[in-house]
């Protein structure tokens, strides 16, 4: 990606002498950028949440614990709709999906007939369990994962492994394809008033609000040959003041519940470690379609790409980011009261195609 660090000089002189913004935490407020080669303001992840990996690898919630959108399953049966079934060409595949529902630094346990998985916070803290079990191949169920007691996991208590000759006709099993471009229904974020105000000193007057808008994703990766299809959106970065946000504006009215979970930022930051020659090719593509998907110059852009995520750890004050400022790239955490702008990422995920 490009990177100037001249221009970034000049940048920060020009904000440096800027009007005082009428913004909460103006006491302290610095520009809303910072150098993409610093990463003096994150924080270096020591571990992760069993429990909300696995929530926001089948369905990632709002506020209020209530769906966002589903990653994984569909529910077949109206008379229990916490009952989802994923569609699978055999039991590999079964096996491998329930994997990847696996925390980075957590293990499930080979057991006869199948797995069992006890989940842990960052801190290794109990947080309940689930069991995959190879099932008989009644009505084409090849394996189930059930939700253990006192397990919080919301939204489904199982999910079944349907074989393709027993899906469906009319549920969903489409094909994505990489290189292409979707046209998705999403909300673009901005950076507005509060719609609530209040006395609270802590309480920012601004914050991310979310304005639905069909938006451009592409396919980096399709969902043949048993793969997940990985569909990405990145905010662009426009040389508008409301365009992007500091942690705590995101956070403040749960715009962040709507960006990319750490499961799915997990998935393109491997695709964009192995693939870097890929992914820059599609930022070229999606610059030349005028969606400012690369780092731009300007007063008010970011001058990085770094992206907000949906995990939060109110408890400690942090906020996960995407920060693909070099060809490495990171996941880390960030202060919620950091004063420096960030950009959000969409991303979808399809489960693996399979031919009926």
């Amino acid at each position: 990606m490009k990177r100037n660090l001249f221009y970034f000089i000049i940048l920060m002189a020009m904000a440096a002498v800027s009007l005082t913004s009428c913004e909460k935490v103006s006491q302290k407020e610095e520009p809303g950028q910072h150098d993409p080669a610093s990463d003096a303001d994150q924080i270096e992840i020591t571990g992760y949440n069993g429990l909300e990996w696995f929530q926001n690898s089948i369905v990632v919630l709002d506020e209020s614990g209530k769906p966002e959108r589903r990653v994984y399953g569909e529910m077949l049966d109206p008379s229990d709709t916490t009952i989802l079934s994923v569609c699978v060409s055999d039991l590999k595949m079964a096996e491998e999906i329930f994997l990847s529902w696996v925390a980075p630094d957590k293990d499930a346990k080979k057991v006869a007939g199948g797995y069992d998985y006890d989940l842990t916070d960052y801190d290794g803290t109990p947080q309940g369990s689930v069991a995959f079990r190879n099932a008989d191949g009644n009505q084409g169920v090849l394996a189930t994962v059930t939700v253990g007691a006192d397990t919080d996991l919301k939204c489904f208590t199982e999910i079944n492994f349907v074989s393709a000759q027993a899906w469906p006709e009319n549920s969903s099993n489409q094909k994505y394809e990489s290189g292409k471009t979707y046209v998705i229904r999403a909300n673009r974020l901005q950076r507005q008033q509060h719609p609530i105000q209040s006395d609270d000193p802590n309480d920012p007057y601004t914050c991310m609000f979310p304005l639905p808008r069909d938006l451009t994703f592409f396919c980096i990766q399709g969902n043949t040959g048993g793969k997940e299809a990985i569909l990405v959106h990145l905010s662009p970065d426009e040389n508008a003041r409301d365009a992007h946000g500091r942690p705590f504006e995101y956070i403040s009215y749960n715009a962040h519940k709507q960006c990319a979970s750490l499961p799915e930022a997990e998935k393109v930051l491997k695709y964009y470690t192995e693939y870097y020659q890929f992914w820059e090719a599609m930022i070229d593509i999606m610059e030349n379609k005028g969606e400012k998907w690369d780092w731009h110059f300007g007063l008010d852009t970011t001058g990085n790409e770094e992206f907000i995520l949906n995990s939060y750890n109110k408890e400690a004050g942090t906020i996960k980011i995407l920060d693909l400022d070099d060809k490495k790239g990171k996941i880390s955490d960030v202060d919620t009261y950091s004063v420096y702008h960030y950009r959000y990422m969409y991303v979808r995920i399809f489960p693996p195609y399979v031919k009926e």
